[in-house]
């Protein structure tokens, strides 16, 4: 189903556009709040330069994917299984369209553009009650792919790492794919996490 936090946006844009009141739309980005100021960072920036002006190479910005290795997964992953797209929707949808499964399952609470693209790509999909109720139905999940979002997007929960790291080692080694979605995770975070690692070497994940 429509995750509740899409379907309450549904709802109070509707309710603006009857009364003519105003409501605070909390599920939007902060830029729905207050305006992002770039002029400062724009100044910075040679627009007319090589790495503006022209795609990079086929294998994609090397310095960019050195970055992200070692940001990320401290130098250990290869730079030749990093994926750089144009926005995260991208890079889910072309996640999807790889992923060989019958069913995707999806957080309870989940961004839109998950059966959006799902619906686009004919894919079968439903919710997931909880990450315990993973865990208690590895058999019902065969064949299929799980979406983890964690922190959650768009309720902001968090599951404790040492039982996320147990379930998604368990989905693996039963052959569930594993997507795992976390843009957020840099919020609570920095470079001494080693989650990413951990997940980098699971075949299924």
């Amino acid at each position: 189903t429509q995750s509740s936090i899409v379907a309450m946006g549904t709802r109070l844009a509707k309710a603006m556009k009857e009364t003519g009141n105003e409501y605070l739309m909390l599920n939007r980005g902060v830029n729905s709040v207050v305006n992002i100021d770039l002029t400062q960072v724009i100044k910075t920036i040679d627009f007319n330069s090589t790495d503006i002006q022209v795609y990079p190479a086929t294998n994609g910005k090397m310095d960019l994917l050195k970055a992200i290795n070692s940001e990320y997964f401290a130098n250990q992953a290869s730079v030749t299984n990093i994926l750089v797209t144009g926005g995260g929707i991208s890079g889910l949808d072309i996640s999807l369209q790889n992923t060989k499964v019958d069913k995707v399952w999806l957080p309870p609470l989940f961004w839109g553009t998950y059966s959006q693209l799902l619906s686009l790509r004919g894919m079968l999909f439903e919710s997931y009650e909880s990450y315990d109720w993973l865990g208690r139905n590895i058999s019902k999940l065969s064949g299929s792919a799980v979406i983890i979002c964690d922190p959650g997007n768009p309720a902001g929960e968090k599951y404790p790492d040492g039982l996320l790291l147990e379930l998604i080692k368990k989905l693996n080694n039963n052959g569930i794919v594993v997507l795992f979605d976390s843009p957020y995770r840099r919020l609570f975070y920095d470079q001494t996490d080693t989650l990413f690692q951990e997940l980098m070497n699971l075949e299924h994940v």
